[in-house]
This record gives C-alpha cells, structure tokens and sequence, in this order.
C-alpha cells in the first residue's frame, strides 16, 4: 500500500507541475489544478510514510520520479525542449535515465546496500548504452582510439 500512496504523490505533484505551465501560459483556470495536484501530493507522501515508507526512501522516490517525469511529460505534452544545446529527446531521456539512477542510488544507501550503489555507479556508462541503443533504439557512436604513432627512426 505504501508504493501506492508514493506513486500517487508522484503522479499528483507531476501533474500539478504540468498544469502550472499550462496556468502560466494563460490559462488561468488551470491554478486550481495546480493547488488541488500539490495537496494531493503531500497528502499522498504524508500516507506512504504513515504506513512505514522510510523518509529517505520516499523523498528520493518522489524528488527523482517527479523530475523525470516532468521532464519526459513536459516534452511530449507541451512541446518544450530541456536545453537548447541538444535536442529534446536526447535531453528527456538522459533526464529520466539519470532520475531513475538517483532512485535506485537513494533506495540503496538508505537500505544499506553498498555493493549495489557501487556496482550501479560503476557501471553507469555500461547500462546507459545498453537502454540507449537497445530500448530507445538510438545509433551508438563508436569510440575513436587513437592510433599509436611507430617512432621515428633516426638515421644511423
């Protein structure tokens, strides 16, 4: 019942979030939205952690859903790039690969497993590829190595 309540506090605070770019594009209907979606949201986390989620569990759940379903929502729905520098896709996965690993970061610490923090940290650019080329089926740039240069030869 706990992950109930917390991916309810997720879902309520994303989209509360999304509703309030819509209010502030103009919309101003979509406040109340807003106001009803964040309540929601601390109601929801206030229940998961009364049934016995832990609070560092539960905060790092929801901050890191939250961001990387905002990010992924907000550029499919609305239309919004995350930075100019790169293209949107690019940007909304890379957020929600990077939130899912602050996820999986924070529920190791705060459970005590060690090992997993590290094996996931260590491991980052191995399953960042693996999900890029394999789920999002995007072309895998090949690592250019430099070719050793045969020293020059004086002459005798």
């Amino acid at each position: 019942m706990q992950w109930l309540f917390l991916a309810g506090a997720v879902l309520s605070e994303v989209a509360a979030t999304l509703c309030l770019r819509v209010a502030a594009a103009g919309r101003r209907g979509f406040y109340a939205a807003v106001a009803v979606g964040y309540v929601l949201a601390f109601v929801f986390l206030t229940l998961a952690l009364r049934v016995g989620i832990g609070l560092g569990v539960a905060y790092g759940i929801w901050s890191a859903c939250g961001v990387a379903l905002t990010t992924l929502l907000s550029t499919v729905l609305l239309g919004q790039a995350v930075s100019g520098a790169a293209s949107s896709a690019f940007n909304a996965a890379s957020s929600a690969i990077g939130g899912a690993a602050f996820m999986f970061y924070s529920v190791g610490l705060v459970e005590g497993r060690i090992s997993s923090v590290i094996l996931l940290f260590y491991l980052t650019p191995v399953w960042t590829t693996l999900i890029t080329a394999l789920v999002l089926r995007w072309p895998v740039p090949r690592i250019r190595t430099p070719t050793p240069r045969s020293p020059e030869r004086s002459p005798p």
